[in-house]
C-alpha cells in the first residue's frame, strides 16, 4: 500500500485520491509471516504452555497470514532461515490458495 501510495504521488496524484485508492486496497491485501519466536503467541494466549516448550525444543516456526483482519494460521517449519527458504520456493503455491487475485508481491 505504501508502495502505491509512493508512485502515485510522484505522479502527482491529488492526496485525496491516494487515500481513496489506499482505502481500496486494504481488502485485497494480505500479510503472511513466518515467526522467529513464540513468545509473544504465547504472551497472548494463542498457544498453550505445552505447545510453547515444544515448539522451541524442536525449532518450530509458525507461518501466520492475515486475512480479512484476523491472524491464520498457515503452517510452521523447522527453523526461521529454513521458513524463508521454503516461504520463496513456495510462494505462488501458498497465494493461489488466498482469496484475492495478486497484482504485486513483496517479500521483506
Amino acid at each position: 500500500m505504501v508502495f502505491e501510495a509512493a508512485m502515485m504521488a510522484r505522479k502527482g496524484v491529488d492526496k485525496e485520491e491516494i487515500i481513496n485508492q489506499v482505502n481500496s486496497l486494504i481488502p485485497h491485501t494480505h500479510e503472511i509471516a513466518i515467526l522467529k519466536s513464540l513468545d509473544y503467541l504465547r504472551k497472548g494466549g494463542r498457544i498453550s504452555i505445552a505447545k510453547y516448550l515444544i515448539g522451541n525444543l524442536a525449532n518450530f516456526k509458525p507461518i501466520i497470514g492475515v486475512e480479512d483482519g484476523l491472524v491464520k494460521n498457515i503452517g510452521r517449519v523447522k527453523g526461521f532461515d529454513n521458513g524463508i527458504e521454503i516461504l520463496k520456493k513456495n510462494i505462488l503455491n501458498i497465494l493461489q490458495n488466498r482469496k484475492t487475485d495478486f497484482e504485486t508481491v513483496f517479500m521483506l
